[in-house]
């Protein structure tokens, strides 16, 4: 009786991959089990800033009603940029208005209902409410 074509493809590819498990598990280096196991955000293997900054957005959404106008502060204009950005994924059917545009001021932002301040010293200003704290920064709301 001739072998099946299809049983002889599988044998070698389970022989193959028995060779290769075998040699990663026989290794002196202990492999790094954090590329095995999913990333806390979606940009934590990017950039752990803008890790910080996604955890930040996600704690925000629920002080942000949908409909609401917002905008985000931090230390640099790069950060805030990249704020910026990231809430376009996070905060949906939100109105962001940049505070600035990579380091160039915008005035849009003066006018948003809420602020996300990555950086809580950046938002102290009498027209605006601490509405929340987070780990990541504080939430605030202006005041009309």
């Amino acid at each position: 009786m001739k072998p099946d074509a299809d049983g002889v493809a599988a044998a070698i590819w389970v022989m193959g991959a028995a060779l290769l498990l075998s040699v990663f598990l026989l290794s002196e280096e202990q492999p790094d089990l954090r590329q095995w196991t999913p990333p806390e955000t979606p940009v934590s293997r990017v950039d752990p800033e803008y890790a910080m900054q996604w955890k930040l957005l996600q704690q925000a959404r629920p002080f942000i009603p949908i409909g609401a106008s917002f905008t985000v502060r931090s230390l640099t204009g790069d950060s805030e940029t990249s704020l910026l950005m990231l809430s376009q994924g996070i905060l949906l059917r939100r109105d962001p208005l940049p505070w600035s545009y990579f380091g160039a001021p915008k005035g849009e932002g003066a006018r948003a209902e809420f602020v996300i301040a990555q950086n809580p010293r950046i938002s102290h200003q009498s027209d605006l409410k601490e509405i929340a704290r987070l780990p990541a920064g504080r939430i605030y709301r202006r005041l009309k």
